[in-house]
């Protein structure tokens, strides 16, 4: 039998309130005297979350076993789309909300009669991990997840739990569709599964002889280094680590041994400058950001026979400038420049609420870039105009990938 220890995930009030068949609303002096009423209808028509279901099918056959004559008809759904449903006119007599706000806004709106609105219930919404684990990448691996950032994950199974492995896969399911959902209040964050092995044609939840396998035989370097920026986020986080432990062992054997990677990173590199740098110049572009990352990679993996938990771009540079991989003018020099790239990308996201690839070409947006980026980066880094900024730690960035992985 699996162990399934749960991880609260938040808390939730749930909330219900009677509608207005007319859709009219009324104060409390308008409300008829309940005895004076007509019989109950017949049909009673239920709007109800989702996450409700298997609760209610008891509460259901309670009722009908009290009230034989009246019937209930249920339907679940999205609370949020029920909202907008009922907004619009949907005839449901009962709406059974998982966010309070809802029935509270229909009774504001005159929809819902006001004091048949109340909390029902006070829960947590959790999420059951296995002893496997939720592996971050990418940016939330490295603890730099930023404003409009999709989320990298990747879900392990032990061997021993293999047997699990469809439960576990409906679970993994079940969590992206509920962080990534779009409701009434906005999405929590996208996720993005595709650096599991094999992308989006692999099985979403693998084992970690699959992970190992696939590591030994046919990932590609960067694929491996990429595994290099990962953190244990769920579940057994102590075995998580020492996996992805492992896995930093098959890379360095396979990879940080042999000149192989330099090759195929740096053609990797120039593909997607090619693909992506004139729409994207401050990531993709000639001397823009990827070209500090990828040369962070080869150099990481040469000295993957170290492992560290989780570094961040800086803490990466120190630790390559620490086994002598780097030389001090290079590493002050890559400091800054990822400090300047990564102060322009978060202003950018501040400002137009999404990642941009381009600067503003002038007026009041990069003005306040310009703002921006001079309250989060040293003196020497925003002393003259960002544009021209921008275009010397480009040229030298590009030096340093050229000095690097050049003939």
């Amino acid at each position: 039998m699996v162990d399934r220890p749960p991880n609260v995930w938040r808390s939730a009030h749930v909330a219900t309130c009677v509608l207005r068949p007319d859709g009219r609303g009324h104060n409390d002096e308008e409300l008829p005297d309940p005895r004076a009423r007509a019989a109950p209808p017949r049909r009673v028509t239920v709007a109800a979350a989702a996450d409700l279901q298997f609760a209610l099918a008891e509460v259901d056959a309670a009722f009908t076993r009290a009230h034989p004559d009246i019937t209930v008809s249920a339907t679940y759904g999205s609370s949020g789309a029920f909202y907008a449903q009922i907004m619009n006119g949907a005839p449901y007599d009962v709406f059974l909300s998982a966010d309070e706000a809802y029935p509270q806004r229909l009774v504001q709106a005159g929809l819902a009669e006001g004091p048949a609105a109340f909390r029902y219930s006070r829960g947590r919404l959790a999420l059951w991990v296995p002893k496997g684990s939720a592996l971050a990448l990418g940016r939330l691996g490295m603890r730099e997840f930023d404003l409009a950032s999709d989320a990298d994950l990747v879900f392990v199974l032990p061997d021993e739990e293999a047997s699990e492995l469809v439960f576990w896969t409906r679970v993994a399911e079940r969590l992206m569709s509920m962080v990534s959902a779009y409701t009434g209040q906005g999405t929590i964050f996208a996720i993005d599964t595709r650096l599991r092995p094999d992308g989006r044609e692999g099985a979403l939840v693998q084992t970690e002889s699959a992970y190992k396998s696939y590591f030994a035989e046919r990932a590609e370097a960067w694929e491996g280094i990429t595994y290099m920026k990962a953190r244990a986020v769920a579940g057994d986080l102590e075995r998580a680590t020492a996996f992805l432990k492992e896995l930093q062992r098959v890379d360095w054997r396979r990879y940080g041994q042999s000149a192989r990677s330099r090759s195929r990173l740096a053609q990797m590199r120039r593909r997607i400058e090619k693909e992506q740098g004139a729409e994207n110049p401050l990531k993709a572009g000639r001397g823009g950001y990827y070209d500090i990352d990828f040369a962070l990679m080869y150099l990481r993996l040469k000295g993957a026979g170290i492992f560290y938990r989780a570094l961040n771009t800086p803490a990466r540079i120190n630790v390559i400038e620490e086994t002598g991989h780097l030389d001090r003018q290079d590493a002050a020099f890559l400091r800054d420049a990822a400090t300047f790239y990564r102060a322009v990308d978060h202003g950018l996201r501040v400002i137009t609420g999404q990642a941009a690839g381009t600067l503003p070409r002038g007026g009041p947006q990069l003005a306040m870039l310009t703002e921006l980026v001079s309250r989060w980066t040293p003196e020497h880094l925003h002393d003259e105009p960002i544009e021209f900024e921008l275009a010397h730690i480009r040229e030298r960035t590009r030096d340093f990938f050229e000095r690097l992985f050049g003939p």
